[in-house]
């Protein structure tokens, strides 16, 4: 298997929505992971419109995570 060729230097955070098998979306960022990050991939790549009505989400204990304006939209689509 070939690799990426990535170097790091520091921290890189992925974010991703994976459904079964199949990767639907992801982003690397090396910046620190904040709202404004969060969302930004939230806009960018609309993982929530990609995924059944009534899915699991499994996230982290992370703070982002548990914002109101996180919470509306996975409870819209009965996640």
């Amino acid at each position: 298997m070939r690799g990426l060729g990535l170097a790091c230097w520091g921290q890189v955070n992925a974010m991703g929505t994976l459904m079964g098998t199949v990767l639907l979306t992801v982003a690397l960022s090396d910046t620190r992971l904040n709202w404004d990050v969060f969302s930004a991939w939230l806009i960018t790549q609309h993982p929530l419109a990609k995924i059944a009505v009534g899915a699991v989400i499994v996230m982290d204990n992370v703070s982002i995570h548990k914002r109101p304006d996180m919470l509306e939209p996975t409870r819209a689509k009965q996640c």
